[in-house]
């Protein structure tokens, strides 16, 4: 009799399938859909208090809850004396796989969320983790034959507990619902783990740390946000004899400025075997405005950059644990990567080094998609995690209500998430934001030309700006062909005010 009945093989195809198939996809949330049917959550991404108050996402609890059904049923059935096929062997590895990630969830969440505690200096402890191991070898005894060599308990805790980190980072602190907002969760995903979980299990966790990441963006895109998030999400080895995962920080995260490197240190590549040797275990190294550096000191990192990736070639019969801890190169451009490596032989040497993986950050503008629903939740995330979630909502109300009215939702946007930030902070001081003065002076043109101003209106602003420049009201009379009690009864600063907050 086998151990799979047949209505549950096309569940089972499911299941297994989530464990190849990116979380931010569409073929995941399908595979929940047919899963969990009308239980199905459809949350969206907004909600990033969901994960911060440890909550697990609605639609795992409820596959934890019947994975774990499905798993009882399989344990009856061998012990009353159903045998597996051969197809069917890994098929059931993938349910024990996603059944601890999901049956660990709630402690994942935890332990993450102590580990970030202020004054935490010491990787918290997993007392939990021997319930873990004798989970994990109550569902291996069941398999026929020799187990597989990856499935032990320090290797298999340290991928689920990055998979969660991963998909608690990456829905926390990657905003917005637009296209291309869920297609960077999807790149920074695969970025980290591969669009194959099973793979990533086996062996891919050891290549990932030694491939090269350039991240293309404009300036204020937060390329540095990234490159710290996926610092973050890093493969963190576990110590079993200690409880414990190796680093506290999820990998330690070092910036270095190019142009700042270049002209304080007279060519000496920050990627020499000195300065490297240095950094501990799980470092992620950032190196910041790659484009920004003369052709000589490119040749300079290229060639110190080429040593140390001969120097740590991909090795897949390496034993070590550590071999996931190597030095993580992480590198950022604001011009099109296109145009830079048409510039200079020595530039073209050094960003396809620095690019085995790619990924551009769109600009703030593309992300809102001229949509309000948008831009708002990406106000709303920067007023809750810098002022506090007690003044977020009428904070959020407030800004949107002065940048419908001054700026309108097809603002572009120029200086992308510190612009956007920058004018939270003023509409909260002064209530007024007329955008980057280069494209901001057309406030009151456009507004003439939405027919935001009425007749009346546009008057007072004329007489008020002639005023505010002459300071004599005879002298407005004369200029305007009015009368002095006209040019007073004119007078607006309030609305001359609103499109020239500075004066």
């Amino acid at each position: 009799m086998s151990v799979f009945s047949a209505d549950e093989y096309p569940l089972i195809e499911l299941y297994t399938s989530i464990l190849s198939t990116n979380p931010f996809s569409s073929g995941w949330r399908q595979a929940l859909r047919r899963l969990l049917d009308n239980e199905y959550v459809d949350s969206g991404f907004n909600d990033s208090l969901t994960l911060q108050r440890l909550n697990l996402d609605p639609n795992l609890e409820l596959l934890k809850d019947r994975l774990a059904a499905m798993m009882r049923r399989i344990r009856s059935r061998i012990n009353s004396g159903s045998l597996f096929e051969t197809h069917e062997v890994p098929q059931y590895v993938d349910l024990l796989n996603l059944h601890l990630l999901l049956r660990y969830a709630g402690s994942f969440l935890k332990l993450i969320h102590a580990s970030q505690q202020p004054g935490v200096t010491e990787p918290v402890k997993v007392d939990w983790y021997p319930d873990y191991v004798r989970a994990l070898e109550q569902g291996l005894k069941l398999l026929p034959g020799p187990r597989p060599r990856w499935m032990v308990p320090d290797h298999l805790i340290a991928c689920h507990f990055q998979w969660f980190r991963s998909f608690y980072f990456l829905k926390t602190y990657i905003q917005g619902n637009s296209s291309l907002s869920l297609r960077l969760r999807q790149q920074l995903w695969n970025a980290l783990l591969g669009h194959n979980l099973r793979r990533y299990l086996r062996m891919f966790y050891r290549a990932v740390p030694m491939l090269n990441l350039l991240l293309q963006g404009e300036q204020g895109t937060g390329k540095q946000h990234v490159a710290q998030l996926l610092s973050c999400c890093r493969y963190i080895h576990f110590e079993p004899n200690e409880q414990r995962f190796h680093s506290l920080a999820w990998g330690l995260f070092r910036k270095i400025n190019l142009p700042l490197q270049e002209i304080q240190h007279s060519m000496k590549s920050p990627l020499n075997e000195e300065s490297l040797a240095q950094l501990p275990p799980y470092t992620t190294l950032y190196l910041q405005r790659v484009d920004q550096i003369s052709p000589a000191f490119a040749a300079v990192c290229s060639q110190a950059l080429y040593e140390l990736l001969n120097r740590n070639e991909l090795d897949f019969s390496a034993k070590s644990p550590l071999t996931a801890g190597r030095i993580k190169l992480i590198s950022s451009i604001s011009q099109p990567f296109e145009e830079l490596v048409e510039r200079d032989c020595d530039f073209r040497e050094l960003l396809i080094n620095l690019s085995n993986d790619f990924i551009r950050i769109p600009s703030l503008c593309e992300r809102i998609d001229g949509k309000r629903e948008e831009l708002q939740n990406f106000v709303f995330r920067i007023v809750w995690h810098e002022l506090g979630d007690e003044e977020a909502y009428p904070l959020t109300t407030e800004v949107m209500e002065v940048i419908e009215k001054e700026l309108g939702f097809d603002y572009p946007w120029p200086g992308n998430f510190e612009e956007l930030r920058s004018c939270i902070y003023r509409i909260i001081m002064r209530r007024h934001y007329e955008g980057l003065r280069s494209i901001g002076r057309n406030t009151l043109e456009r507004a003439i030309m939405n027919g935001e101003l009425s007749a009346d209106e546009i008057v007072s602003y004329y007489t008020t700006a002639m005023y505010d420049q002459v300071q004599n009201y005879q002298e407005v009379a004369r200029r305007l062909h009015i009368d002095r009690r006209t040019v007073k009864s004119k007078i607006n600063y309030e609305l001359y005010q609103r499109f020239n907050p500075d004066e």
